[in-house]
């Protein structure tokens, strides 16, 4: 057989390279990829199933967002204010400390 392999005419060709993937079949992966596919499809089939309340509905769920939106909004400036309260006190403090009080700058 190693005889064989050695003449041209016996040797057998590699099989050729598959083709590459269409564009369809390259999404479709790139689509079963994504970790809540399954989650995705139940809410996109339940937001279909409630297509004729859609004029009641979509604007319902943007205003409900908003306020959440605005409520997250409210609350990290509240904390940002309290945090800067808080360095504004304890600078205060550290010149009370040092005996600095700013009136005897000559």
């Amino acid at each position: 057989m190693i005889i064989f392999d050695r003449l041209p005419f016996f040797r057998k060709e590699p099989p050729p390279p598959p083709p590459p993937p269409s564009l369809g079949e390259r999404l479709r992966d790139a689509i079963e990829r994504i970790p809540y596919l399954p989650q995705i499809r139940a809410f996109w089939s339940d937001l279909q199933a409630e297509r004729r309340w859609w004029p009641v509905l979509l604007p319902f769920l943007a205003w409900v967002g908003w306020r959440a939106y605005r409520g997250e909004q409210r609350t990290i400036a509240l904390e940002r204010a309290a945090a800067s309260r808080d360095d504004r006190s304890d600078a205060a403090d550290a010149t009370s400390m040092t005996g600095w009080d700013g009136a005897n700058d000559a």
